[in-house]
This record gives C-alpha cells, structure tokens and sequence, in this order.
C-alpha cells in the first residue's frame, strides 16, 4: 500500500512510530530514486516539526502527550517550525478535525509533508504514513488531494491489521 501511494503521487511515502519522543522511521517507499526526503529507515526525528510527529500526537491523551515530550525541547528547525506548546496544542486539534497532518517546511525547507493515521485492530493509533513533496509543487487544493490519497491508503493499512470503522 505504501509503495502503491508512492507511485501513485509520484513521491515518496513513509512510515513511523513514536519512540522516546520522537519519530522513527520504519518504512519508506520511493516513485523513483529520489532525494526529496533525507529519511533514513532507523532514523529519529522530533515529532513536533513533522506531519508524521504531529500525527501520532494528536491522538495521545493530554497526559500521554506531555509525558511523550518530557525532555523534548520544540527545537526550531526552520523559520516554519512551531516551536511553542499553546501554538502546538492548537495544530494537534486541527489534525484531529481533518484527520491528517500537514507539516509546511517545519523539518525542511522548501519541503511539505502530509500525514495520516493508522489504527490498529483495537482503533488506536499505533503508527502513522506520510508523503513528501516539494513546496513548489503544493497548493491549497494539491494538499487537499493529496491529504485525500494518504488518508485512503491509510485506511487500507490499517483494515490489513484489523480495525473496522464504527
């Protein structure tokens, strides 16, 4: 499915979980050779600039997420990069409405990432799919499609592993 979302959107796809705060890659899918993306299989991230990170947060419990960022300073990466809890707070509440994250030149410049979230058998959130796509080749209405494609594809992942919609 992954590699399917890769193709289909002509970029690449990736997979993460959360670990000790961050994000860690697991999976990643290319259309093409590409270096769109530096990520790296094993890799960690900060979660909070990343539409991956910012996924896998918004459905933590207030009290599962400030024990997930203990110790995790909001490090500015770029000049995007949300980088204060209340402002942070605010974009976890829009990922839930929509149902996915955005990441716009947060980790990266001249970078956009869209995220969804995959469920379980039980419907927690245990892990989490992304594409990223050159800034220049996003805009309102591209980030809507694409937005639509992961969240598509991560229905389909997490079906495979068991989760009925109610």
């Amino acid at each position: 499915a992954l590699r399917a979302l890769a193709n289909s959107l002509s970029t690449d796809a990736h997979l993460a979980v959360p670990y000790q705060g961050q994000v860690l890659y697991l999976g990643r899918e290319e259309a093409s050779p590409s270096s769109v993306f530096p990520s790296i299989v094993g890799r960690l991230v900060p979660a909070h600039c990343t539409a991956l990170g910012k996924v896998l947060m918004a459905y933590l419990s207030p009290g599962e997420r400030r024990d997930f960022l203990a110790g995790q300073p909001l490090e500015k990466r770029t000049s995007k990069t949300i980088i204060t809890l209340r402002r942070l707070e605010v974009e976890l509440g829009k990922v839930v409405r929509r149902g996915y994250a955005v990441d716009h030149e947060e980790l990266y410049q001249g970078l956009t990432c869209v995220a969804a979230p995959v469920r379980d058998h039980a419907g927690e959130v245990v892990t989490a799919i992304s594409v990223s796509l050159p800034r220049s080749r996003m805009t309102a209405a591209r980030t809507e499609r694409v937005a639509h494609e992961v969240i598509r594809t991560a229905k389909i992942i997490s079906s495979g592993m068991g989760y009925r919609a109610a």
